[in-house]
């Protein structure tokens, strides 16, 4: 026993330093793996087309072409993410897109790669900072492949650098250059799946009005527009994302994941308004395929054109960041013989990126101040794809001085409105009005209160916020939950499978006829306007409520219709202890009007189906098709055109500027006598 017991420590030690042996085996493993020479010519093609579609992100998405309406009114409210930090002007403005166009140009020829890829991804970085109405999933994932490039060797490769340098053309990389890039694109494809699996997508309800898209034409052979949507948009959707990912991973299956890709993001390209996002996606397709394949490509070309793509045969142990397992000590080329400290500082950077990414996703419970509803973390980096459908919004502001009482009634501008879903912004806008008011109409204490109604997934039509709430002295904390968010009226939820047969039935697709969803809290009261035009009435779903029109008082139960007079402007009040819903049935009268004389007019045309008019009929639909190209190009013409003048303009105002502050400078200098 005593023999034993003695014995005991040395044991331990023993056990220490064989799991010390093995956690550094493992470690070198990873370290072997990261930096395992590969093929530079797959990520060098993605270099090129994500340069290239910057280009057009830039000037469009970006919004170049409304670089004055957007930055050049001084009264225009801002929402940056970081308040301290500087916003340049309209004119300096046009001088960062230029220079973001340089490097996206830069990165894409491969000239000056690693100045080009820094400076496009502090301006792109810049512009989100400064800017969260700008924030959404695909600018935040540009943004993270700007880093990617910023840090990776992309020009390697078919790059400008690798013909003026030699030393760098067409060698190798080590893995992780290419695996990072990997790495996020699977998590896209992936987390966009798990957030797709809640209520509102799985029962057909985040995106409804897409059915009937021409592209899901030859569908609507086999299924009507309800179960495209149900079926083949939100099922195949889901089911798509969550296992696009694995598909490309795996040899066996990444034909077939290819296949689905090009056809999902072609797909998306002509349903979604989402810019240059479905072209890049499908531009990282071929990541998961072998690195050397552009190469296997070129190989087959005539031999007149394989020189342009740079195919020289690199030197053994041509690249200093890789490790080769087949080393010669009498090898004079460089190569990393033993991983080093720098070595494993990226190791430990690449695993904190990656435990980062798994983490901000799910990260919501830390930013409350930034949710909406079920809505989580701030919109971007939680890849909720077309997750939520926003209606576009009614908004009622208030503005009391006071000190005073006076009051101000308004509407908000139309052009920039996404402000309006998130309460980090609605505080924003709520200080910025508050500044403006006290400047432009010398308001001493300016109250705000917004009345904003907005319907999320065809839900009823409700209130956001609290709209008895001073939005000016409001709190508001990153870390909490915002207390004068209102909730989300989830109980009426049920309602949401009956709007369609309720519009069926009052709207009958007639185009002079609409119906207006809404749900209120109890107390609360809604002032409603019917221009003379109109004729509506009001039907009651679910509680009570109380309708003051032309001094006229009607309390209304469920089932309950009242017809509203025109012209008037009329209150909805919720007697109820419980949240009442209830519709709005408005009839245009003189739309009503021309589009019955226009049914007559068509019903009594005489139609002739001879085979000259099935020709005439042909040629039409190609001259529309190619009037349509041909608009679309002239479209893109224009904005560039504008772009040009504009950035122009501002270079003169700049360069003027510049030459007033010189002149007044030395007019002021002392003279030397």
């Amino acid at each position: 026993m005593k023999e034993t017991s003695k014995n005991q420590p040395s044991e331990d030690l023993k056990s220490v330093k064989r799991l010390h042996r093995h956690d550094k085996s493992i470690m070198q493993s990873i370290l072997k793996f990261l930096y395992q020479p590969i093929d530079p010519s797959s990520l060098g093609i993605t270099r090129v087309l994500f340069g290239f579609l910057m280009i057009f992100d830039i000037t469009q998405e970006r919004g170049m072409v409304y670089i004055n309406l957007r930055w050049g009114d001084p009264k225009a409210c801002e929402f940056p993410l970081l308040s301290n930090l500087p916003i340049l002007s309209a004119d300096w403005m046009h001088i960062l897109y230029l220079s973001m166009i340089a490097a996206a140009i830069g990165i894409c020829i491969g000239f000056y790669y690693r100045i080009a890829s820094i400076w496009l991804a502090l301006g792109h970085w810049y512009l989100i900072l400064i800017d969260k109405t700008a924030w959404n999933n695909h600018t935040y994932l540009f943004g993270l492949f700007t880093i990617f490039f910023s840090v990776t060797n992309a020009n390697r490769w078919w790059s400008v650098d690798g013909v003026l340098n030699q030393k760098i053309n067409n060698v190798h990389i080590p893995r992780w250059n290419l695996a990072l890039f990997q790495f996020q694109i699977f998590l896209v494809y992936f987390l966009a799946g798990v957030k797709k699996l809640n209520s509102d997508w799985i029962t057909g309800s985040s995106v409804t009005t897409v059915g009937s898209h021409w592209v899901f034409a030859p569908l609507r052979l086999l299924l009507t527009t309800q179960q495209i949507s149900q079926y083949v948009l939100h099922y195949g959707g889901l089911i798509f994302d969550l296992i696009e990912g694995y598909l490309l991973f795996f040899n066996i299956t990444r034909p077939l994941g290819i296949a689905l890709g090009i056809y999902f993001h072609i797909c998306n390209s002509q349903i979604f308004t989402i810019g240059i996002f479905p072209y890049a996606m499908l531009a990282t397709l071929h990541i998961f395929c072998n690195p050397d394949w552009p190469k296997k490509v070129i190989m087959r070309l005539s031999p007149r054109w394989r020189k342009y793509f740079l195919l020289d045969t690199p030197p053994k142990y041509s690249a200093s960041n890789c490790y080769y397992n087949d080393y010669n000590p009498d090898d004079t080329g460089s190569r990393i013989q033993q991983f080093n400290s720098q070595n494993r500082l990226t190791m430990a950077i690449l695993a904190g990126y990656v435990t980062l990414q798994l983490f901000l996703p799910f990260s919501h419970f830390i930013t409350q101040g930034y949710n909406t509803w079920n809505e989580r973390g701030l919109y971007g980096y939680s890849w909720d794809m077309m997750v939520n459908s926003w209606s576009y919004p009614k908004i009622k502001i208030l503005v009391v001085d006071l000190s005073n009482g006076k009051h101000f009634i308004g509407g908000a501008d139309s052009r920039f409105l996404r402000w309006s879903t998130y309460p980090s912004m609605i505080k924003q806008y709520g200080n910025c009005l508050a500044k403006q008011m006290k400047t432009s109409y010398e308001i001493k204490q300016p109250a705000v209160y917004l009345d904003i109604w907005k319907s999320m997934n065809g839900r009823f039509r409700q209130r956001l916020i609290n709209p008895k709430v001073d939005i000016v002295s409001a709190p508001w904390s990153p870390w909490k939950k915002t207390p004068w968010l209102m909730p989300l009226l989830a109980n009426l939820t049920n309602w949401r499978n009956k709007m369609p047969e309720l519009k069926k039935r009052y709207s009958i697709d007639d185009k002079s006829r609409i119906i207006r969803f809404y749900a209120d809290f109890p107390g609360y009261t809604q002032e409603v306007p019917v221009p003379a035009a109109l004729q509506a009435n009001l039907t009651v779903l679910e509680g009570q409520v109380e309708v003051n029109a032309s001094r006229y008082i009607y309390k209304l139960n469920p089932k309950m219709t009242i017809r509203l007079p025109s012209n008037v402007t009329h209150t909805v009040t919720v007697t109820s202890e419980r949240p009442a819903a209830y519709f709005y049935r408005i009839e245009n009268a003189t739309l009503a009007r021309i589009l019955a004389e226009e049914k007559e007019n068509i019903k009594n045309r005489v139609e002739d189906y001879s085979p000259k008019s099935y020709l005439t009929y042909f040629s039409t639909s190609v001259r529309f098709v190619t009037g349509n190209i041909i608009e679309f190009l002239k479209s893109k013409v224009l904005i560039y055109y504008h772009i040009a003048i504009n950035t122009f303009d501002a270079i003169q105002n700049i360069i003027e500027s510049e030459n007033i502050t010189d002149s007044t400078l030395d007019s002021v200098s002392p003279s030397n006598n």
